[in-house]
């Protein structure tokens, strides 16, 4: 999945491990070899891409 933030970023190609266990309010995934908590009130948008296009 791919998930764009507020501030222009990106967190491209990660894995969602969960969302609001552990951290309520956060997105838990797995990005680059390591875990992330990102607040959900940070993220602008979430898609998961297959075959080389947006779904």
């Amino acid at each position: 999945m791919n998930i764009a933030l507020v501030d222009g970023s990106r967190i491209d190609d990660c894995e969602l491990v969960s969302v609001g266990r552990g951290r309520p309010g956060h997105l838990w995934v797995h990005a680059n070899g390591g875990d992330a908590f990102v607040p959900m009130s940070q993220v602008s948008d979430v898609w998961e891409v297959q075959g080389g296009r947006h779904v």
